[in-house]
């Protein structure tokens, strides 16, 4: 990719990243709505933690082959294949009433090749890029209109926030993808080896970044966001539905209208603010989300809804362009792997299973307590905004890149 003219380079970058995530907003937003139409609403939260079991693995071993093995091009349009494959063969499971095992088997074996996609892809581009807290943005906002995108055509065109064609469309987005990739120029690894140690096969050598008191904090702030965070697609879908709404999908893509914007400007206040600041601010939107969606009422929910593009630019990209700003060019892939696996992996696995959990015990009768539901998910981020602005001891504004020593 690295033989493509800049402008072209542009739009070939935004194009790896909207149309994965406009695969992703076509299934994800509207599954557990899928699931229930088919009778399998109990197995929400396992289906959703598939992909959190599989983070907790794949992106470091991906990282690593992306950093020392394997040309980034190549690896992304074998991970992109294996999702079409069998995110395909899961709709078809819950099409064909399979049973919710073969579900959750098609799921596992999709989330093994989806999960390290973005953290591959991010790793890639931000390589290529001579200033990411500028770039990054401009380039990542494509995949949050190709989100935005999905939810119109889910519920405005093929109406189906309740049927498995948003599966069988996804899929077919991402082989389209796969075979583009096979006209991709192949790039080489930025850290090329001929034998490796068992640590640097599974990226575990990633794990060296933690020797650093603020990437320490960052990964542990990183786990504990993303736990609550794993709550809002699963079950607020289902807070509107008992508030009549039926276009669920659509409404949901509200969130990323506000990260559009915030992804614009982002560029400008990463060079403006400390980033402590901004990953602050990003926990502070979190618990206001939680708070509205607490209180309860279509207008509280609405406006809870718009505030996710916040929630996710301000600490999900910011964080990715911070680890591509201060860690060294050999080890970015895993960087951005062991990222994702925090976040991704262990974040969203304890995350899906605490708060189906939590729903449960705040169900009474089939129906459930949406403001102790929410409320003590806001009580999680208040906390962790305290335990952040304490431990956190970054001092100066902006970035730079790679300044802080490892070994």
């Amino acid at each position: 990719m690295t033989q493509l003219a800049p402008h072209r380079q542009y739009w070939v970058h935004s194009l790896l990243f909207l149309v994965p995530l406009f695969a992703a907003g076509m299934w994800n937003v509207s599954f557990s709505t899928v699931l229930a139409a088919h009778h399998l609403e109990a197995f929400v939260a396992y289906g959703f933690a598939c992909a959190a079991l599989a983070a907790i693995a794949a992106p470091l071993i991906a990282g690593g082959l992306a950093d020392q093995r394997v040309p980034s091009e190549r690896l992304l349009r074998w991970l992109v294949g294996g999702t079409a494959v069998f995110l395909a063969l899961a709709f078809v499971a819950i099409d064909r009433g399979w049973g919710a095992g073969a579900v959750l088997a098609f799921l596992a074996l999709q989330s093994l090749c989806y999960t390290p996609i973005y953290s591959v892809l991010s790793a890639l581009v931000l390589a290529q890029l001579s200033d990411p807290s500028r770039e990054f943005a401009r380039i990542r906002v494509w995949g949050t209109v190709g989100w935005m995108l999905a939810g119109v055509v889910v519920s405005f065109v093929l109406r189906a926030d309740a049927s498995t064609l948003s599966g069988y469309v996804a899929a077919g987005s991402l082989a389209v993808l796969a075979g583009a990739l096979f006209w991709l120029p192949e790039s080489t690894p930025p850290d090329a080896k001929t034998r490796r140690t068992w640590r640097e096969v599974f990226g575990i050598d990633a794990l060296v970044l933690l020797r650093h008191h603020d990437h320490r904090v960052f990964f542990i702030v990183t786990l504990l966001y993303t736990m609550p965070l794993a709550a809002f697609y699963p079950y607020t879908p289902l807070q509107l539905r008992e508030l009549g709404v039926t276009h669920t999908t659509a409404l949901l893509a509200l969130g990323q209208v506000s990260e559009v914007g915030s992804m614009i400007w982002l560029g400008a206040a990463i060079a403006r603010f400390r980033v402590k600041w901004i990953f602050f601010s990003a926990i502070g939107f979190a618990a206001l989300r939680y708070c509205l969606l607490a209180v309860g009422g279509l207008p509280a929910v609405v406006i809870g809804i718009s505030l996710h593009g916040l929630c996710y630019t301000l600490f999900f990209i910011t964080a990715q362009i911070y680890l591509a700003d201060r860690i060294e060019a050999t080890m970015r892939a895993r960087a951005q792997a062991l990222f994702f696996l925090v976040s991704s992996g262990f974040g969203y696995l304890f995350g899906y299973l605490g708060s189906g959990w939590w729903k449960s015990v705040c169900t009474v009768g089939g129906r459930t307590d949406w403001f102790a539901f929410w409320g003590g998910l806001f009580a999680v981020y208040a906390a962790l905004a305290l335990y952040f602005v304490i431990s956190y001891h970054g001092v100066y504004r902006g970035l730079r890149r790679a300044d802080v020593p490892l070994r």
